[in-house]
């Protein structure tokens, strides 16, 4: 079990963990900004096709070096 917050793996990915001590998957707002978890890793530096999650369309979705939606 992995405590709350972000964690940077091996590979240099990073990994969100939320309360219950398990890695998320999909939409997390995480101190007012919104990052999408894909394999549970956080999407970065691509533009990936998301479904319709935690009321956000389907859609592609574009992502900057951190992780923040540049646009839809």
């Amino acid at each position: 079990r992995k405590e709350y917050g972000t964690s940077r793996n091996q590979s240099g990915s990073y990994m969100y963990f939320g309360n219950d001590g398990r890695a998320v998957d999909g939409w997390q707002r995480i101190n007012g900004q919104w990052y999408y978890f894909s394999g549970r890793r956080l999407v970065t530096n691509q533009a990936i096709f998301v479904p319709a999650n935690n009321g956000f369309a389907s859609g592609y979705y574009f992502f900057d070096q951190n992780g923040r939606i540049i646009y839809k």
